[in-house]
Formats: C-alpha cells, sequence, structure tokens
C-alpha cells in the first residue's frame, strides 16, 4: 500500500496532459493556417489590394526573350497621356465565350501596334504578349499569354449581326459553343487589337450599345476581334477569355536570344599597308540596349587571300606580300563586315610619296616660313674665290649686271634711281690696284661692298705701314738722284 501510494503521487494528472496536447495543436493551426489558405484559395483571394497595381493609370511594358521568363526587363513607362496622344480609334467587338454565348464589346483606343511602337519595340520581333492584370486569379502574375502572330497580326473580325442571331450547341465530345447561320454572319469587318482606354461590354443579345456607354472603369483592356465563323458550324473559339482588363502591364516576349548581336561595325584608319606591317582592326559588336550585358562577342574572322595577309582570332592582320585583300568579320549569329586592305611594297610606298610631294600645290606666301636671303643661307657654306683686278669696279664689265642684281635685292624700298646712285659712288670709293673677294652669291648693299674690298695700299689703313712705305720711296728717290748726279759727272770730267 505504501509503495502504491508513493507510484500514485508521481504519476501526472491526465487532465494536465490533455491540456496540453490542445494547446500545442492549436499553436500548429495558427502556424500552418495561412501556407494552408494559399495553397487551398485562389491566388489573389488573400489581400489581394496589397499586392496589385492600380490600373487605369501607367502602363509598364517589359522585355524579354523565350526561356529566360525570370529576366524581363522595362523597356518603357507610358501614361494615360501617352496613351492618349496615339492615334485613338472606336471599335466593336464580338467575341464568342466559353459559356456558348456571345459578348459585344464597343471600345476606344490605340492599336498594340502604336503601343509597342510608343514603348521602342519593333513588332515584328515580339513573339508573344504576357498580360499582367488584376482581373483575375492571380496578382502582379501574367493573366494570359498571346501568340503576336495568332492574335494581333493575321486578321479578325466583327460581325454586326452575331449576338442577336445565334444559339448555343455543343461539339461532338460536348464542349459547349454557338451556332450561326449565313445570315447572322453577313457585313463582317476586319478589327484590330487595341489597349481600349474605355470601354464597355455586354453578353445580352437585347441591349443596344454605343460610345456613350464606354467608361473609364473598364479601362486598360486588351480587345481582339472573333477568328473566322462558319455557317451552321460550332464554333468553339472562345476569343472573349482574352479579352483582359485592368491591364498595368505588359510582358513582350522578343524571338532570338539576348546573346544576339543586332549590328557589327569595323574600323580601319588606313587601308593601305606596307609588306611586313601590322595592323589592329577596330570593331564594335551591338546589342539589345537592354541586354548588352549578356551579348555574345565573339567574332570569326576570314582573308580573302591568306598569302597576301593573314589575320588572327583577334582581328590583328599581317601583311606578306604586295596585293589587294579583304578581310571579313562575323558575329555568332550570323552577321557579317568587311574592310578592304591595299598591301603594297616599301619602294611603292616611297615613290607615290615622292609624286604626292610633286603634286602637292605650290604654297601661299602667308603659308610660307620666313626665308633667309641668299647670303645669310650660304655665307657659312660656300668658300669665297679670289681674283685679282687691275682696274676699278668702275672699269670692269660686270658692273651693268651687279647693278641690276643689286636693284633686285634691295630690302630697303628705295627707288632705282636711288640705288643707281648708292652704286656708282660706291665704285668711286674703289681705287684701283683694289683686289676683291667674290663670292658666289652678289653682294647686296654699299655696306657689304666694303666689307668684303682690301685694299693693296696700307696706307689707307695703317699709319705705321704709310711711314714706312713714304721712307722707303724717299730712299729709292734720293738715289735715283744720287745716280744721276755721278752720271753727269762723268760725262762732264771724263
Amino acid at each position: 500500500m505504501r509503495n502504491l501510494r508513493r507510484h500514485n503521487k508521481k504519476r501526472p494528472n491526465r487532465g494536465i496532459r490533455i491540456l496540453a496536447v490542445v494547446t500545442c495543436a492549436l499553436i500548429v493551426i495558427c502556424l500552418m493556417a495561412p501556407l494552408t489558405l494559399a495553397v487551398l484559395l485562389p491566388a489573389g483571394s488573400m489581400d489581394s489590394e496589397a499586392y496589385a497595381v492600380e490600373a487605369g493609370q501607367d502602363l509598364e511594358v517589359r522585355v524579354g526573350y523565350f526561356g529566360e521568363d525570370s529576366d524581363y526587363r522595362t523597356k518603357a513607362v507610358l501614361t494615360r497621356d501617352d496613351l492618349e496622344n496615339l492615334n485613338t480609334q472606336i471599335y466593336l467587338y464580338s467575341n464568342v465565350t466559353r459559356v456558348g454565348t456571345v459578348m459585344e464589346t464597343i471600345a476606344r483606343g490605340p492599336t498594340i501596334y502604336d503601343v509597342l511602337e510608343a514603348a521602342g519595340i519593333d513588332s515584328a520581333s515580339v513573339q508573344t504578349l504576357n498580360l499582367r492584370t488584376t482581373d483575375g486569379h492571380e496578382v502582379n502574375n501574367w493573366f494570359v499569354s498571346l501568340n503576336m502572330d495568332q492574335w494581333v497580326n493575321n486578321p479578325r473580325w466583327y460581325y454586326p449581326h452575331l449576338r442577336g442571331q445565334y444559339e448555343g450547341a455543343e461539339a461532338e465530345d460536348g464542349t459547349p459553343g454557338i451556332l450561326a447561320s449565313a445570315e447572322a454572319l453577313i457585313d463582317k469587318q476586319e478589327v484590330p487589337a487595341i489597349l481600349a482606354i474605355e470601354s464597355y461590354a455586354t453578353k445580352d443579345p437585347t441591349e443596344k450599345i454605343d460610345e456613350t456607354d464606354m467608361t473609364e472603369k473598364e479601362s486598360y483592356r486588351f480587345c481582339t476581334g472573333q477568328s473566322s465563323i462558319l455557317p451552321d458550324t460550332v464554333c468553339i473559339d472562345y476569343s472573349s477569355m482574352n479579352s483582359a482588363q485592368s491591364i498595368f502591364g505588359i510582358d513582350v516576349t522578343l524571338v532570338g536570344s539576348p546573346k544576339d548581336a543586332t549590328g557589327l561595325e569595323l574600323s580601319l584608319d588606313d587601308p593601305n599597308l606596307t609588306v611586313g606591317s601590322k595592323k589592329q582592326i577596330g570593331y564594335r559588336i551591338f546589342g539589345s540596349e537592354l541586354f548588352d550585358d549578356k551579348v555574345d562577342g565573339t567574332l570569326t574572322w576570314t582573308s580573302s587571300d591568306p598569302s597576301v595577309a593573314t589575320v588572327d582570332e583577334n582581328g590583328m592582320v599581317t601583311i606578306l606580300k604586295p596585293g589587294e585583300v579583304t578581310i571579313t568579320a562575323t558575329t555568332s549569329n550570323g552577321i557579317s563586315q568587311s574592310v578592304t586592305i591595299n598591301a603594297k611594297a616599301k619602294e611603292e610606298e616611297k615613290e607615290e610619296e615622292k609624286k604626292e610631294e610633286e603634286t602637292q600645290p605650290e604654297k601661299t606666301p602667308e603659308q610660307k616660313p620666313a626665308q633667309k636671303t641668299q647670303r645669310q643661307s650660304r655665307t657659312n657654306t660656300v668658300r669665297p674665290s679670289i681674283r685679282r683686278r687691275t682696274n676699278s669696279l668702275r672699269e670692269s664689265g660686270d658692273l651693268p649686271e651687279r647693278k641690276q642684281q643689286i636693284k633686285k635685292h634691295n630690302q630697303s624700298g628705295q627707288t632705282d634711281k636711288e640705288n643707281q646712285q648708292k652704286t656708282t659712288e660706291t665704285a668711286k670709293k674703289v681705287i684701283p690696284g683694289m683686289r676683291e673677294i667674290i663670292l658666289e652669291e652678289e653682294l647686296t648693299s654699299e655696306e657689304e661692298l666694303k666689307k668684303n674690298t682690301t685694299p693693296l695700299d696700307a696706307r689707307e689703313r695703317t699709319p705705321v705701314a704709310g711711314a714706312v712705305a713714304l721712307v722707303g720711296t724717299g730712299a729709292c728717290a734720293g738715289a735715283g738722284g744720287l745716280i744721276r748726279v755721278l752720271r753727269y759727272l762723268k760725262e762732264v770730267r771724263p
């Protein structure tokens, strides 16, 4: 009994255990409830306003490439004013629904082509349009993906009599559709795909609609026509499913790859190269402006004549022999550009340079540098020749020619008469017996004439020499006189 009592005291209360289990279960349920609801309920059912972007204001247009769905980059953001400034028109659309009825829509807006052009996108390069809208089960995700060729590029139609003249029907597999007679399909009109700025839609076959019914509440709607309907044939082409509204974004999938180049440019400053020289050809690869970081910059280089010039994988050209050669570069996606090189021998290049110098026009006085006179340019290099003259310059036959040359080279601006007088006075000062230093160039002034003449009679220059000459002359005269006296005495006194 004592042991049993001790055992009962150690056992926990059953009620406490049950309470603990219930508490744990509640905690787990509270933690798992949001995840459970997110899985069970359609996306957008939970606090969709916290994630949705309000449609009807700005339209974000992004671009990406097939296979890279996670990398769409913003190309443009178009405001309502931007869309209003495009060419907007009013169109009517009739679309078959998935429940076997016909919906008719009246809408005003620009075509999808105009929207893409306003965003800077070439519609010919678009593969699909992915509409992001708040009108659907998913928020901020694609509502629908539309093939550009099927829903935009191909003709689609509006049937003005269809909404009041059809009946519900089923295809052989039980799929609901509509059945219309030939009368209900007449007067069909081709309509473009547009982004409606305002619109209104109805499925009531008796309701009359016009442009006054359009509202901005049903704005930013994608509107496209119905495919062709054959008379008395069940149509199950549910074009109404793509008539999404409240579009706040369009993701455009482009054909090709972000690695594809869109252009190539080569540059070569001088195509005339000599044998043995090397030259780097410059290049620039163009890619999509938003995907420059992904463009493949690989080029394949080829030479039209490897015996004339070779080119390596980096575009470095080596000239081997004279001739003409074409160097071509090609991107990884097939875009090519070429340059032509004229390879010459070194002797040919020198001859051409010489011909170019000979054919260059003579420089004008303004272009010529200040030139030295003949004497200044040649005095230091030409050695003068010396010759003796027994007569003065005045008696020399070279004097008239010298006068003319002095007249031509006179830089003082004096008249011909003054030059002649100056030359005559200079000639008079040159006495007979002078020897003159004659240079190959002619003297240009009286000062130079004096500078380059040297008198034989040193008495004009040196007083001592004059005195010596005078004493010598006297001595000679005295000796002569003495000889005469001696002769006289000899004759008188034999």
